[in-house]
């Protein structure tokens, strides 16, 4: 198991709770779409590594806010979590967790600010440039693969955006490559 999937068992444990509430309050029990309730249940187990990640990135030792929840993961987030998903896994199978995940942290703790980036970074190139490295590296080096399998990869779309500019700057050893401003655009239009 690599950092990127593990998580802790009480996590999985609150995901199920959450299952079972769906369940009790009348959820629909055909789960065909998914291969039945043990891959409903899979499917939401599936995602305990995105719920300890997020609350490691925002209250974890080196978090934006180290230790400083005011309220319980397992009540308010995993629980309620794996009551919601599931519903939104019933009704459509290919549901994605990412927006309810952030909706569940802002409603559990809406005062938590975001670390604000230096404006300008052009988040688009900085993920085409390091998708484009891994996979060339992927494809040429087996110490690259060996190193993604052992120490996992979280994918760029779900990385914060503070987090992929530091990514950048690990790989290229350099400044990530900024958006045009508004002013060196109308001086290249009036050139």
């Amino acid at each position: 198991m690599n950092d990127q999937t593990k998580f802790d068992p009480l996590t999985c444990a609150y995901v199920g709770y959450g299952l079972r509430q769906a369940i009790a309050n009348g959820m629909e029990t055909e789960y065909d779409a998914l291969c039945g309730e043990d891959g409903l249940m899979q499917r939401l187990v599936d995602c305990a590594p995105l719920l300890d990640a997020e609350w490691d990135r925002r209250y974890g030792e080196d978090g934006v806010v180290p230790h400083g929840a005011h309220f319980v993961f397992s009540y308010e987030i995993a629980e309620p979590f794996g009551e919601r998903f599931a519903k939104m896994l019933v009704e459509d199978a290919d549901a994605t967790p990412d927006e309810l995940i952030k909706q569940l942290f802002r409603e559990a703790d809406p005062e938590f600010v975001e670390p604000e980036l230096p404006p300008g970074f052009d988040l688009a190139a900085i993920k085409a440039e390091l998708t484009e490295y891994t996979v060339k590296h992927v494809l040429t080096d087996p110490d690259c693969l060996k190193r993604i399998c052992q120490n996992g990869f979280t994918a760029l779309d779900r990385r914060p955006d503070d987090e992929l500019v530091a990514l950048y700057r690990a790989v290229f050893d350099k400044e990530p490559p900024m958006t045009p401003s508004t002013a060196d655009a109308e001086l290249q239009a009036a050139a």
